[in-house]
């Protein structure tokens, strides 16, 4: 996945310069061309949080089968990570309040 609006990040799937967005598109995880990873409230056009280090090449998002969503770097060195090892996670998603979440198979919150 690269440069597209996508509303899922599935393990093993990766964003690099595009977003995930809320199902009714009031908020998105914007992963941009400068590098920085930044959930955006686009309703009141602010970002609500942000993450990286500006003016570096872009990397990609990724979540990886081991239910850790990574921020990389161009070479591919963590930036950011989620939390700890979670191998029941399956997908990444922006909730319609603002919420990052991962979810297991069965659509719960880890």
């Amino acid at each position: 996945m690269s440069t597209a609006d996508a509303t899922v990040l599935r393990a093993g799937e990766s964003l690099s310069c595009g977003s995930l967005v809320s199902p009714d598109g009031a908020y998105a995880l914007e992963h941009r061309a400068d590098g920085m990873l930044a959930l955006r409230d686009r309703v009141a056009g602010r970002d609500v949080w942000t993450v990286g280090s500006a003016d570096a090449e872009p990397g990609r998002l990724v979540l990886l089968p081991d239910g850790r969503l990574v921020l990389e770097d161009q070479p591919g060195a963590p930036v950011w990570i989620s939390g700890g090892v979670d191998r029941r996670v399956v997908a990444a998603s922006v909730t319609d309040r603002g919420r990052l979440v991962l979810t297991d198979a069965d659509g719960g919150l880890r």
